[in-house]
């Protein structure tokens, strides 16, 4: 039997540079924070702009992007970064996986031409029963994950405005345990429905399994995978990659760890 590996590289997404090359608005996104005392005027990468004092951050962006200077001060930035090229993705970039049409591209690209092949398409579900995917994952650029859509669906979900509250993201200011939870939450529910549920689709509808891994052995960091068993339920054959051959106990120990295959089996 033959299997799909979906990927030239990893983390699968970026198709060896082929799907930036196709869609370059699929170029990863981040939000990255810095401090500033003169923060000048807020140009278009810039989401929002906050007022820090001892234990409050106050909203100043509408007067960042005014034609007034605001006062020297201690400043919070909040922008939204691109990812870089690299050798590693082909000599272009890791995609957002969050951003509408990126996935379907990157199955186009990868598994379409497989199904043309007579010798391989029409061996789908018989000598090749599916495709593995590997380490896909959230954070292609520096800072923390973001769409463009981010805080639409944010508020669709919550109720309330995600820019009003970035500074929670960052430090402990404000109820920012209920905000991390509910932007990791809106993370997740995102990438089951633009990446985990369109690929499960697309196999199921060939008679392929699809199967591979995420980032178990990050856990409990859910920066790049909130929740890997949510991500899992999305596979018809779900899998891990635990690597280290090495006898720990620890959190992060890969060998001998059975929590990931209980949460497979389960």
């Amino acid at each position: 039997n033959l299997w799909i590996y979906d990927e030239n590289s990893y983390p699968s997404g970026f198709a060896g540079g082929l799907v930036p090359d196709a869609m370059p608005e699929s170029r990863g996104r981040g939000l990255a924070f810095r401090e500033e005392t003169k923060p000048g005027k807020a140009g278009p990468e810039v989401v929002a702009v906050f007022r820090l004092t001892e234990d409050a951050a106050e909203d100043v962006t509408d007067k960042a992007r005014g034609s007034d200077p605001l006062p020297e001060g201690k400043y919070l930035m909040a922008s939204v970064v691109r990812a870089g090229d690299s050798p590693w993705y082909g000599g272009r970039c890791y995609v957002d996986l969050l951003y509408p049409g990126v996935t379907e591209k990157f199955l186009a690209i990868t598994l379409d031409p497989y199904q043309k092949e007579k010798e391989i398409g029409g061996q789908f579900g018989k000598r090749v029963p599916g495709s593995f995917a590997d380490e896909p994952q959230l954070k292609p650029a520096d800072g923390l994950p973001w769409t463009d859509d981010l805080p639409q669906q944010f508020e669709k979900r919550w109720g309330y405005r995600l820019t009003d509250h970035l500074p929670s993201l960052e430090r402990p200011v404000g109820d920012w345990k209920r905000i991390r939870h509910n932007y990791y939450q809106t993370l997740l529910d995102l990438f089951i429905e633009r990446w985990s549920k369109p690929y499960f689709d697309y196999c199921a509808k060939r008679k392929l399994e699809f199967t591979g891994h995420y980032w178990e052995q990050d856990w409990p960091n859910c920066i790049g995978v909130p929740d890997n068993m949510a991500m899992s339920a999305w596979q018809q054959r779900p899998g891990i990659d635990i690597l280290m051959n090495q006898y720990r106990e620890d959190t992060h120990a890969q060998f001998g760890n059975i929590r990931s295959c209980r949460e497979l089996s389960s």
